[in-house]
């Protein structure tokens, strides 16, 4: 063994400058490596966390023609119903008020309009989830002149944290003229909303179209107040009034939940699920859904070239730790003439390659640790809740053994 270790230590110290940069080619090949599989995972897991954080009601109630009529309190019994079964934690009124921003041009010709997200009750935040806070913050459910808009409807309106957007509301007589595309402008009250946030739900992830601008195209969305009701309701024009619940249990609740609305309520009563991308009715195929496969190719992309970045570095650095070991292997037959074993020269050769792929673990460590804030990619970046340096201990501390055992 003194015989290993002293041909081994003089080794090193006639061949410390290969050493160290062969332990650098290590790191950074494997480093590159380690950076695609972590930012595969992290990009795979971005939209799962922002759902799962953004989780608002688990179901919507829908009574068919009800809550249209200008009434202070629609659906306030059957909130009170709702909120008496076993099986919902908390219920809510919500709806969607149509308003619309003054025409450009300053005529009275058709104006931009909006689908105003407005929570009835208290605790708007059932409605509002926990998106990700783009700028500034969530409004305060106590004040009716304060709003948030999500960033497709702030470019369209040119709008940022501080702007007073005039909005008018139309009333309930104008309904049908709101709806469709007659140039009518509103009737009800013009509001100055300051806006106190920009937001973006899972549904925002989506690519916004802004060839037009009409409710049909528009995804923006703004998010109005309880205080906004109180104070212009009800008579302003809106879509039916729904009963958002979240249930004990999730999702597991909701045949239990339709089976009792059904039978203190009626046959004809709509249960249905919440969609988790921010509609407030889930489809079959969702935009989740889209959102899912289109991030899931993204992470594909990532794990196909960590793929071939591996196999490009077993080749790169292989081939050089090969030649290096080929060199040093002209003495060998001194060294056998001297006295050392096979099992000898093999162990000096496994002490110089320890050390470099000890080294080369921790810089590929520190490469990957250091390329993370490049990843999630694509629209997983915009779903990832903490952007920024990240490290996935799982795969850096089995890349760096793998790094070690390669070497």
């Amino acid at each position: 063994m003194n015989a290993v270790w002293l041909r081994a230590t003089a080794q090193l110290r006639g061949r410390a400058r290969a050493t160290v940069l062969l332990a650098v080619l290590v790191g950074l090949a494997g480093g590159l490596v380690l950076a695609a599989v972590a930012g595969a995972r992290r990009t795979d897991a971005a939209l799962p966390r922002l759902l799962a954080r953004d989780r608002t009601i688990d179901a919507v109630v829908e009574l068919p023609g009800a809550g249209l009529k200008p009434r202070p309190d629609p659906l306030g019994g059957q909130l009170r119903v709702l909120a008496a079964l076993p099986e919902v934690a908390e219920a809510t009124r919500v709806t969607e008020a149509i308003v619309a921003s003054p025409d450009p041009a300053g005529s009275a010709g058709v104006r931009p309009r909006n689908l105003g997200l407005l929570p009835l009750d208290a605790g708007a935040n059932l409605i509002y989830g926990h998106p990700i806070v783009v700028a500034g913050r969530l409004p305060d459910e106590r004040q009716a002149d304060e709003a948030v808009v999500d960033e497709e409807l702030a470019a369209r309106r040119h709008l940022w944290v501080g702007s007073v957007w005039r909005v008018g509301a139309y009333t309930s007589a104008q309904l049908e003229q709101a709806a469709s595309e007659t140039p009518t402008p509103p009737a009800g009250p013009t509001v100055g909303l300051r806006i106190v946030g920009i937001v973006r739900h899972p549904i925002d992830l989506r690519p916004p179209v802004t060839a037009q601008d009409n409710l049909y195209v528009n995804h923006g969305d703004l998010y109005l107040t309880p205080a906004y009701w109180r104070r212009y309701g009800p008579d302003i024009a809106r879509y039916s009034v729904l009963i958002g619940v979240t249930l004990d249990r999730g999702p597991a609740d909701l045949p239990r939940l339709a089976a009792d609305v059904r039978r203190l309520l009626g046959p004809d009563v709509g249960v249905g699920g919440v969609d988790p991308g921010g509609g407030l009715v889930a489809g079959p195929l969702g935009p989740v859904a889209g959102l899912r496969r289109a991030i899931r190719l993204e992470s594909g992309a990532l794990l196909a070239f960590a793929v071939l970045g591996a196999v490009a570095a077993l080749l790169l650095v292989g081939q050089t730790l090969g030649r290096q070991v080929f060199l040093e292997s002209v003495e060998y037959p001194t060294l056998r003439a001297l006295g050392m074993t096979r099992g000898q020269l093999v162990a000096v050769a496994l002490v110089r390659a320890a050390l470099i792929g000890a080294g080369g673990a921790a810089v590929a460590v520190a490469t990957a640790v250091a390329l993370s804030p490049l990843t999630p990619m694509g629209l997983a970046r915009r779903a990832e809740l903490h952007a920024g340096v990240a490290a996935d201990l799982a795969v850096l501390a089995l890349g760096a053994l793998t790094v070690v055992v390669l070497v």
